[in-house]
């Protein structure tokens, strides 16, 4: 179901505060498919998007609250709207204008259909008043209006009963009835003149009645056909043009809304080089201390030789040096260029670009004598000559080539190229996952930091031994996998009699287990 938000508008509230003693007359309702914020609609003056007028049918009045009914029909309507507000306009008795005293909005509209979708459509509802102080409530009421759809019916459809005279009828079924009823004459009767207020009327024929002063006046006043010119040639100064070429001139005007670069036709138009995106031809001085960050619109800018030392936000290179400066913003994106107009270094200009206060760092551009004709030079701004690219090209070796051993003086040749990718012999055979030869422990060296694959020969002064294993001398293999490291002791003591007990045990990056007797007999 709809729900209508009904509003007292602040020139209706106006209105009310000079009632009393007044007459408030409704002038019209009209209709509209926008809407604005419930808190905005005391302060609308019209209509948002109005479509058309609505006919009032019908005002009625008790005490405060004048009742007023509204139908509106689609009869012209060539496309379907949204009924969303509608407003009704009142004024006072002695006000010459009226002002939008009450308007209502839908927040679920209805659909007005287009008189093709549904003919004869009507749209018909009440809209209560809330009134105070006026003397009397009075509505322009438009007795043509139409009923609601579903409820009109031809003549020939009336077929039972007689229309009472306050439905348009005569109450009766017969002439003589009627007339009764409607307090009419009878059929044949006779009147003076002066019983039917044609007192002044005698039987001068029409072509003998006298013109009016009024008329005649009127008629002075009228142009001869032959008087109006009907082309667009003629210099005559006392007679007047054709509504016909009226049309040709209107047709072939420019809408005073049309416009140029946003400004309108109606006056003399001077175009500046923004309007027309161009960069202006006049330079502009930049005042000493300014900071080159905060030029951002489209033009030519210079700071004097004065000033030079003062300006902010230059490249160091071209301190203290007199410069043009060259702006171009596009849409928030500026680009700056500063071109030294002294004659030193060549020919530089250095750019850069910002964008939302974020600028990026000077770039010096690339303009004929900063290009490098030789292979010495350490600057690492500028480009080099194409020539000396040839040089380079001729020179360089063919992408297929060998070398000699004795060229190969530094890196490592990794293990797919037939190297072990290693420059010391311990990480090679890690690299090449193999077991080193036989080597001395030193004396007191920890087992716990032997983690090198390798076999090593040890002492009893080597510690971390097997507890217990009275070793005095043995042979450790070390055999390591990524973190994992594996420990195996054979142990060679020979008095008095031979010892053959083997001990392991591992290691997982953390910690060492404890050594386990793997011995067998």
């Amino acid at each position: 179901m709809s729900r209508w938000k009904c509003v007292l508008t602040a020139g209706g509230a106006a209105l009310l505060a000079s009632a009393p003693g007044n007459i408030l007359r409704i002038t019209k309702a009209v209709c509209g498919a926008g809407s604005v914020p419930e808190n905005e609609l005391a302060n609308q003056t019209a209509l948002t998007n109005s479509k058309q007028e609505m006919q009032i049918t019908k005002l009625s009045a008790q005490e405060n609250v004048s009742g007023i009914r509204l139908q509106l029909h689609n009869n012209g309507v060539g496309q379907a709207f949204d009924l969303r507000q509608i407003g009704i306009f009142g004024k006072l008795n002695q006000n010459p204008e009226d002002v939008l005293y009450m308007i209502l909005q839908n927040d679920t509209p209805d659909v007005i259909p287009s008189e093709n979708e549904s003919p004869n459509y009507v749209y018909e509802c009440l809209v209560n008043l809330i009134l105070g102080g006026a003397e009397s409530v009075e509505a322009n009421v438009d007795t043509a209006a139409f009923s609601t759809v579903g409820h009109t019916h031809d003549a020939a459809e009336i077929i039972s009963g007689t229309l009472p005279l306050n439905r348009g009828g005569t109450g009766a079924q017969d002439a003589a009835g009627a007339r009764a009823s409607l307090g009419a004459a009878a059929a044949v009767h006779s009147h003076t003149p002066g019983q039917v207020g044609l007192g002044n009327v005698d039987n001068t024929s029409d072509a003998n009645k006298p013109v009016s002063t009024a008329t005649q006046t009127a008629l002075d006043a009228k142009i001869p056909k032959a008087d109006i010119i009907n082309n667009l040639t003629s210099t005559v100064t006392d007679k007047p043009l054709s509504a016909a070429q009226g049309k040709v001139l209107g047709d072939g005007k420019v809408p005073i809304s049309r416009t140029v670069n946003g400004k309108a036709l109606n006056v003399d138009i001077t175009l500046t080089s923004s309007d027309v995106g161009a960069m202006p031809y006049s330079y502009t001085r930049i005042p000493a201390g300014s900071d080159l960050n905060t030029y951002i619109t489209t033009g030519r800018y210079y700071y004097h030789y004065d000033d030079r030392d003062t300006i902010i936000n230059v490249p160091s290179i071209l301190s203290g040096t007199y410069c043009a400066l060259y702006v171009s913003n596009v849409n928030g994106r500026v680009i700056q260029e500063l071109v030294p107009t002294t004659n030193w270094s060549g020919a530089r200009a250095f750019v850069r670009m910002g964008y939302l206060g974020e600028w990026s760092s000077w770039d010096e551009e690339l303009r004929g004598t900063s290009v490098i004709d030789s292979l010495t030079s350490t600057n690492a701004t500028r480009p080099l000559s194409a020539a000396q690219g040839k040089v380079l090209n001729d020179g360089k070796a063919p992408v297929s080539h060998s070398h000699s051993a004795s060229n190969i003086n530094s890196g490592t040749l990794p293990i797919v190229r037939g190297g072990t990718n290693a420059t010391t012999q311990a990480d090679a055979l890690i690299s090449l996952k193999a077991m080193g030869e036989f080597g001395d422990a030193s004396p007191a060296q920890n087992l716990n930091n032997l983690k090198t694959t390798g076999i090593y020969f040890i002492s009893s002064a080597s510690g971390n031994l097997p507890s217990g294993s009275d070793i005095d001398y043995g042979i450790l293999e070390v055999f390591k996998i990524d973190i994992f490291v594996i420990q195996r002791l054979t142990n060679l003591n020979n008095d008095p009699t031979p010892q053959m007990k083997t001990y392991q045990r591992g290691y997982r990056g953390d910690a060492w287990s404890n050594w386990k007797s793997i011995t067998m007999s």
